[in-house]
């Protein structure tokens, strides 16, 4: 069901309607009705909005010109791309002028199915190839060479590249510990360096 110019109270009237006469599977179709619809008149976090109104759903009606707005649209939560397709937009049909002609529309596909895939899931931390990224996070390293027994300080540590010593957010922890050994420069700082 295409929402083009309805407001909200519209919308549910016409929800509520097809629910009356038996319809129950329902999807509606964030539209903006202009023929070509310009971007800044797309409003696609209506997509969201809409899902969370009537917990139907939601999709886009796309008259604008381009992949951009269907491709944005499916990273908002739109599960279907309505997009109108001419075999050229040099026809004098009423849409070939705002239509994609076929591999425009195979392109705007793959780049859909990537922006599905680029979702993933809410995941923090390092996923993936950024595990072996992790060496290239800064660490402290000893700057100065520290005597077994000598004070850790700002002076005689630095954060520096690559990983592998104490991480900067802990580096306050070991200012004013003790070396546990000799530590030469260019040592990482690590834990059981220290007392």
């Amino acid at each position: 069901m295409s929402t083009g110019m309805a407001t909200v109270g519209e919308i549910e009237q016409a929800v509520l309607c097809a629910k009356t006469h038996g319809c129950d599977d329902i999807m509606l179709l964030k539209c903006t009705a202009a023929y070509p619809a310009p971007p800044e008149n797309m409003n696609l976090k209506c997509i969201p909005a809409l899902e969370k109104l009537f917990g139907l759903p939601i999709g886009l009606s796309d008259h604008s010109l381009g992949t951009e707005a269907a491709i944005a649209a499916v990273s908002l939560g739109a599960r279907v791309i309505e997009k109108h397709i001419t075999l050229s937009r040099t026809h004098e049909g009423a849409d070939d002028a705002f239509s994609l002609e076929p591999d425009e529309f195979g392109q705007m596909v793959k780049s859909i199915r990537i922006a599905e895939s680029m979702q993933g899931s809410v995941t923090f931390g390092p996923v993936g190839n950024e595990i072996v990224s992790k060496k290239y996070r800064r660490s402290i390293y000893v700057t100065i060479t520290i005597k077994s027994g000598d004070l850790i300080t700002y002076n005689n540590t630095r954060s520096i590249r690559p990983g592998g010593g104490i991480s900067p957010g802990d580096w306050q922890y070991a200012i004013g510990k003790r070396a546990r050994r000799d530590l030469k420069t260019g040592t990482p700082l690590t834990w059981d360096c220290i007392e």
